[in-house]
C-alpha cells in the first residue's frame, strides 16, 4: 500500500511546531544569560510518602473486626480458637483481630491477626471498611496503658477507641461490646454519648444467665468470680 506524501498544509504545521520549540529554548537560553545564573538542572520528583498498609488488601463479602480475644485460651482451647471457628463458619468475611499477645492463625486465607494495640490496629483499616466490630471483656474494662483503672480514665480511654471505630465502620455498621458488670457498662454508655454515635442507636440488654453458660469461657469465669451482671452493647452507625 502506497504512502500518501505530506501535504504542504502539513509541511507548515510541522515547521511551525519545530520553529515554536526552538523559539522557546532560544528566550530560557537567553534569560539565563542576561540574569548572569548558570541552568539548573532539573529537580527530581519528590519520592511518594510511604503509607501504612490498610486492610482489607482483598475484597470479602464482610470485615469482622475483634477488639481483644486472640488469647483467650483455657486447658481445653488454643489462643483464638472462637475467632477460627468464626472463619470456618464465615469463609466470604475477613476477620481481622487486634491483640498484643501472639495468635497463629493456622494459615487461614480470611483470618489476620494485628499484634498490637487497639487504636495502632484500627488505623490500620480503611475507612468505612468495617461491618462489624466487637468485643468481649476488653473495651470497658481497661483504662490506656499506665493509667490507673478508674471510672473517669476507663471512660476517656474508651471514648477514643469509640471515636475511631466510628470512623472504621461502615454506615449502618455496628459497634457490639460485652462487659462484665455495671461498671464497665456505666463507663461505655458514658463514653458512647459523647461520639458521633446517636444515643438512639445505643441498644442495652442484659445477658440472661442461661446465655452466659452458653457463652465463652472467660465470659462464664468472670461471671462466677464477681457475681456480676453481664451486659451487651450494640450501637449502629
Amino acid at each position: 500500500m502506497a504512502i500518501a506524501p505530506p501535504t504542504s498544509k502539513r509541511l507548515n504545521l510541522f515547521k511551525l511546531k519545530v520553529y515554536s520549540e526552538s523559539m522557546r529554548a532560544w528566550f530560557r537560553h537567553l534569560k539565563q544569560r542576561l540574569s548572569g545564573r548558570p541552568a539548573q538542572p532539573a529537580r527530581p520528583p519528590e519520592p511518594a510518602a510511604v503509607q501504612q498498609p490498610t486492610l482489607p488488601a482483598k475484597r470479602y463479602a464482610n470485615v469482622h473486626v475483634h477488639l481483644g480475644g486472640a488469647g483467650l485460651a483455657n486447658h481445653n482451647e488454643a489462643d483464638g480458637a472462637h475467632i477460627l471457628r468464626a472463619a470456618d463458619r464465615a469463609k466470604d468475611t475477613l476477620h481481622v483481630s487486634i491483640d498484643l499477645r501472639e495468635f497463629d492463625t493456622q494459615s487461614k486465607q480470611n483470618v489476620q491477626h494485628l499484634q498490637t494495640d487497639f487504636h495502632a490496629g484500627l488505623r490500620r483499616l480503611a475507612n468505612g471498611s468495617a461491618d462489624i466490630i466487637t468485643s468481649e471483656l476488653a473495651v470497658g474494662h481497661y483504662a490506656a496503658p499506665n493509667a490507673e483503672k478508674r471510672p473517669g480514665e476507663i471512660q476517656k480511654y474508651c471514648k477514643t477507641i469509640f471515636d475511631e471505630t466510628y470512623r472504621k465502620l461502615r454506615p449502618g455498621g455496628v459497634l457490639v461490646l460485652v462487659l462484665g458488670d455495671e461498671f464497665a457498662r456505666n463507663a461505655v454508655t458514658s463514653a458512647l454519648k459523647q461520639t458521633h454515635f446517636q444515643q438512639k442507636n445505643i441498644n442495652i440488654k442484659a445477658i440472661p444467665r442461661a446465655r452466659v453458660q452458653k457463652g465463652s469461657y472467660w465470659l462464664k469465669r468472670y461471671a462466677e468470680q464477681f457475681k456480676g451482671q453481664p451486659y451487651r452493647i450494640a450501637v449502629r452507625k
